[in-house]
């Protein structure tokens, strides 16, 4: 365990715990997305998923007072499970509840181990975006990440189809690269 990871995020709580807005919008900042993409291995819509971390982060807010957290990640994460079997239980799937627990329970993209591996995955990916170069970097972000087609990309910003695949091709070659890297230091 990484203890400034630790320190950092009990000290985020001891500020949330004495009214500092600062320190929640903190937490919201560094866990938001991450968990999304955690509630995102139980239900497949993107905006229920978003709903249910942003009820998550205002009831932690209400309730600061009241909770006590030793392990912030950890309690978000639980927060997340919980609220999305909640979540899947009044969407009437009581019958099928059982089953698609156990293969949502058994599937390793969605064990803390393949999450935790998946957040660091999306933290090196955001790393390498953020050295990329503007123009490849737009272009791969509405291409691969918000799905819009390379002729919608081209219209829009006034470049050629082909220049906006060749972006592309170069924005792949750099992550295939340098996430190579991060293949190896999983292993």
């Amino acid at each position: 365990m990484n203890s400034t990871r630790f320190d950092n995020d009990k000290a985020l709580w001891i500020g949330v715990t004495n009214n500092d807005r600062e320190a929640f919008a903190a937490i919201f900042d560094k866990y938001y997305r991450s968990l999304v993409i955690f509630c995102g291995g139980w239900i497949n819509n993107l905006h229920i998923c978003e709903d249910i971390v942003q009820d998550i982060f205002v009831k932690l807010w209400i309730s600061r007072h009241d909770i006590d957290i030793s392990y912030l990640r950890l309690f978000l994460l639980r927060a997340c499970r919980n609220a999305c079997l909640n979540h899947l239980r009044h969407q009437g799937i009581r019958n099928n509840y059982e089953t698609y627990s156990r293969r949502i329970l058994s599937n390793s993209a969605t064990s803390l181990d393949g999450y935790i591996l998946y957040a660091d995955l999306e933290g090196h990916l955001n790393e390498i975006l953020e050295r990329m170069p503007a123009a490849q970097r737009e272009v791969f972000v509405e291409n691969r990440l918000n799905g819009r087609s390379c002729s919608d990309i081209a219209r829009e910003h006034n470049i050629s189809h082909r220049t906006v695949e060749e972006r592309l091709r170069r924005a792949l070659k750099t992550l295939r690269e340098l996430l190579s890297d991060f293949k190896n230091e999983t292993k």
